[in-house]
Formats: C-alpha cells, structure tokens, sequence
C-alpha cells in the first residue's frame, strides 16, 4: 500500500505538487524550531536502498580521520535492521518522523541524489554535499522532458563532484548551480578502481565464488522509465549460456531503482550471477574482463580500468524519444543498436585493442580527476565545518 501510494506521488501531477507544496510549507514552518547541530553528519545513497556509492566511499574515509572522531553520523535506510556497515554511525528509516527531523537538525547532509524526499527546505546552516551518481549520459535535472511532473526547483546543492569537464557543464545547466560550486575531484567511489591493490580480484572472486578459469562479463542494462520497478532485460541468457557458456561467465547487475527483474532461465548457477542486490558494484567491476552496457554512466566509471567495452543499445530510438541524452554513447564504443544475435557474435569475434583504443577515448573525453575524491571530500567537509560563516 506504501509503495503504490508513493508511486502515485511520482507520477500524478496533481498528487506531486499537493506534496510537493504542503509538505515543504510544513518543513519550513517546523524547521523555525529546530536548532541546527554542528556535531551531526548525515549519509543517504540512492534514497536509502544501499550503503553503497560514494557516499559510502566518504563515510569509510570520514571514521578513520581524526578530524571527525567528536562528530555524530546518521545513515538513513529504507530497512535499517538489513544494513551491515562499520563504525559509529547510527541508524534511522528513511521517511520517519525522526529521518525528517534529522535532516533539519543536520549541518552536512552528504548524499549522491535528492535528500529532502522530493520538498524543499533545507536550511541557511545546512551544508549539502552531492557526489550526484555518475557521468550524465541520458538527460537529468531540470533538462528532462516537460512532461515529466516532477518539479525541479534551483539547485540545494551547495557542492557537487565532478570527474571530468562535461560534468561540470552538464551539472551547472542542469542544477542551475553555480560553476564555482562543482569541485574537480573525481567521484569517491571511484577511488578504488584507480587503487585497487593487485589480489583484491582473487580475493573478490572467492568471496562471490566466482572460478577464475573463465572470462567475465558484467551486464549492467540501466533503468527505462516507462518500465517502472518490473524491469524487462531483454535477455535470453539461455541462448547467451549456449554460446558462451564454454568461455565466460555472466554477472548481471541491474540498475538500483528496478526491484523486480526477473529471470527466466534454467542454466547453471555457475555461468549466470544475479548480483544486482550486491552492495559492491565496484567489486564486479574489478573482476570483470568485459563490460556490456547501454546508457549507463557506469560506462564512464569503468573507462577508468581501460578495459573492453560493448554497447548494447537494442532501443535506442525509444529511449532517446522518452528520455533524451546529452550524446550517443554508439559514438564511441563497439557495437551499438544490434540486435541479440549479433551481439553475441561481437563477443566472440571483437577485437580487444580495437576495443581498449575507443574506452581509452571515451577516458580522455569524460574523466579527468579520478583517484583521491574521497579525500578531496573529506577535506572540503572539514573546512565548512570550521567555517561558522557558512
């Protein structure tokens, strides 16, 4: 019931600025009241779904810096009780009384999306810190479609990262942010693949027991708004096990707004690997020899391994007419608006150079800063915090 009744906020324009409104007029009527605390950090990655993303990247970084070892950290969860995560940080559900409170009371707000649940009314002492999801490919903020009744207003972030330049020109358009508040630092969660030690592939292998005698595919399709939460992948993994089966293994990862993808399938546990649900997309990037995507920014982030990358857009057309995108992803990778057959023909014949050469392209184009974001990050946040202007 919860569920359809939020959904029903999301789309029906009438609902959505009932809510939008009321809600924010309550916020700011009850916000008079509360007293920011200097001493409270506050943590959301993707609306509470995970402890994942950069978020989690800086929270890592932030408990073991002695500058932050006298301030209290909140994380907010859509199922707190689920989430296991190191250090002092306490936990609260997302859209409670007491989550609503916290965000009022809180100096730093650090998030990778929209925090204040689709209102407005952050506060003059509030610090908003946006490490925003990645590289936009498809079209964000207030450059969506007009038919889209969500309601963007300027932006509340006071800093957003960025890894490259089309960031920064992308993110001041579409927040209508300042481009004196988009800081060059790379994403934080993206420290790791600039990093990572040599045996964190074995090591991650093991934990997944994922054999190290095949190569590795990671599938990550990105979410299609007309599909809602049942996402169809418009996949025949029996047909990928026939003919790939002797050589790879498959790792699926679908995007974190789809909850309910389904597989149709009876191959082996063994060559098929549903990790969607799995926290550590960086780990399955690692492992990986091979990437397939479409739209995703993922395919930005794993430019900076400089490993193959084949583009699988089956819909383009459709998804450049519901959506929009800033530039054709076909332009810089093998493959493109192929079908399935020939897809799976091109990962057995693809050239590996060829591929490498066009990701090494499409690096140099969109990521720039990489490597030292978190703290980049972290240093950003404890000069605010010191700052009593702010």
């Amino acid at each position: 019931m919860k569920r359809h009744m939020k959904v029903g906020i999301k789309l029906n324009k009438v609902i959505n600025k009932s809510y939008y409104y009321i809600g924010s007029i309550l916020m700011n009527l009850i916000k008079i009241f509360v007293k920011t605390d200097d001493k409270l950090i506050l943590f959301v990655s993707f609306g509470g779904k995970q402890y994942n993303d950069s978020p989690k990247a800086i929270y890592e970084a932030m408990i073991n810096d002695s500058r932050f070892k006298d301030y209290n950290i909140v994380w907010a969860f859509k199922e707190p009780n689920k989430v296991n995560m190191p250090g002092r940080a306490l936990k609260v559900k997302i859209d409670s009384i007491k989550y609503f409170l916290i965000t009022l009371k809180a100096r730093i707000w650090v998030s990778n999306a929209p925090i204040e649940r689709r209102l407005n009314y952050k506060g003059k002492k509030t610090f908003y810190f946006c490490t925003w999801h990645g590289t936009p490919i498809k079209k964000i903020g207030k450059e969506v479609s007009s038919s889209s009744p969500i309601i963007y207003e300027k932006s509340k972030y006071d800093v957003i990262t960025a890894q490259g330049e089309f960031d920064v020109e992308i993110f001041s358009k579409s927040f209508n942010i300042e481009k004196e508040s988009i800081v060059r630092t790379g994403l934080p969660r993206n420290d790791v693949l600039a990093n990572s030690p040599e045996n964190q592939v074995i090591n991650i292998k093991r934990k997944l027991n994922i054999s190290c005698d095949k190569k590795v595919i990671l599938y990550c399709p990105t979410y299609r708004d007309w599909q809602g939460n049942n996402m169809d992948i418009n996949i025949d993994f029996n047909k990928w096990y026939k003919k790939l089966g002797d050589d790879y293994i498959v790792l699926l990862r679908t995007h974190a707004k789809v909850s309910n993808t389904i597989l149709k399938t009876d191959i082996p546990d063994d060559f098929l690997y549903d990790l969607s649900q799995y926290d550590e997309l960086n780990d399955l990037m690692l492992i990986s020899d091979l990437l397939i995507t479409d739209y995703s920014s993922l395919v930005i982030d794993y430019s900076i391994l400089e490993k193959p990358i084949l583009c699988y857009t089956y819909d383009f057309e459709k998804y450049q007419n519901e959506r929009g995108m800033y530039f054709d992803i076909r332009d810089y990778l093998l493959g493109g608006s192929i079908t399935e057959d020939e897809l799976l023909n091109l990962i057995k014949n693809f050239s590996i150079s060829e591929s490498i050469e066009r990701v090494k392209e499409l690096k140099s184009k969109f990521v720039q800063y990489y490597g030292n974001a978190s703290r980049q990050s972290l240093d950003i946040i404890y000069e605010t915090l010191q700052d009593n202007k702010f």
